[in-house]
């Protein structure tokens, strides 16, 4: 049995968030992504790209 003790002083109420607009999710915002972020990212997929293919070529042909 859990202790109801833990819960108390926890307020159960929703917290009402300000400025919600309609058909906008909050988890995505019309900000861009800066050329920083994109460039960091477009990086990282081509190196793993890259150890896949790799990989897969290891397998293929037995490599070790």
């Amino acid at each position: 049995m859990t202790d109801s003790s833990l819960f108390d002083g926890i307020n159960y109420k929703p917290l009402k968030k300000k400025n919600k607009r309609k058909g906008v999710s909050c988890h995505h915002s019309n900000k861009k992504q800066s050329v920083l972020w994109t460039v960091y990212h477009t990086v990282l997929a081509l190196e793993l790209l890259i150890l896949i293919i790799i990989e897969g070529v290891e397998l293929f042909y037995g490599f070790q």
